[in-house]
């Protein structure tokens, strides 16, 4: 079965960068209503950051990229994908007492033979968790920018993923050098849930809503294991025959 990699979205989930809930709801129309339309409409308000989320260069660069452009690429939102998974933290590996830094070398042997997957998807093992089933805030991690370079030299990037929050860990600064040099060469996905996700190769379909000139946008990323992928294929062809 695939592994979607966005856990529900509940009105009452707080956002995390204090602008306030990260998803309202408020209804429109409903079938039990008198007139027309009988159907059941609500209107969606969502804070993409607090969710699980896509984002462009622009997020970070006056003038940057934004959406649009992957969406002209395509290619950045589907194809095989790594997935990563760090040892658990160790006694003083964070910063600041909550978010752990990752460097090259610990992130460089967990790439080695997969020198052409575009796509590569970062979490952590045993990392704590909020109510809502997300990264915990206070048991983060990021790439050190060394390690973010590592990535963007990779021949084919084109996409990074991360299971906490956000991809820096800057507080106090207006500096996002780790978003930067991600953006030279992929998009950025955060928030994914990935704790039940096996290490190694999977395909990945992470398509975000296409809305236009965004920075940001929510999206719920699906993998898929080679076997699914070539069950899928047999039926396709066996059912054309």
């Amino acid at each position: 079965m695939p592994w979607v990699l966005s856990p529900p979205v509940t009105t009452d989930r707080s956002g995390v960068w204090g602008e306030g809930p990260s998803y309202e709801v408020d209804n429109l129309y409903r079938i039990s209503d008198p007139g027309p339309p009988p159907v059941h409409y609500d209107q969606h308000l969502l804070r993409p950051h607090s969710i699980t989320h896509a984002e462009a260069p622009a997020h970070v660069v006056t003038g940057g990229a934004t959406l649009d452009d992957a969406f002209a690429r395509v290619s950045p939102w589907w194809g095989p994908a790594l997935v990563v998974r760090l040892p658990a933290r160790t006694e003083g590996s964070g910063t600041g007492g909550t978010v752990r830094v990752v460097g090259p070398d610990e992130l460089a042997s967990h790439l080695v033979g997969h020198d052409h997957v575009a796509k590569v998807l970062v979490t952590v093992e045993d990392h704590a968790v909020d109510d809502d089933g997300h990264h915990a805030v206070d048991d983060g991690f990021v790439l050190s920018p060394t390690a973010a370079r590592l990535l963007a030299d990779r021949p084919r990037f084109d996409l990074f993923g991360t299971s906490w929050r956000s991809s820096d860990h800057r507080p106090g600064t207006d500096e996002r050098p780790v978003h930067r040099i991600l953006f030279e060469r992929a998009v950025v996905l955060e928030y994914l849930d990935l704790r039940d996700v096996p290490a190694g190769r999977h395909f990945l379909v992470a398509f975000p809503v296409r809305l236009a000139g965004a920075t940001e946008s929510p999206v719920t990323p699906v993998l898929f294991s080679a076997a699914e992928l070539s069950d899928g294929l047999v039926a396709i062809v066996e059912n054309a025959s």
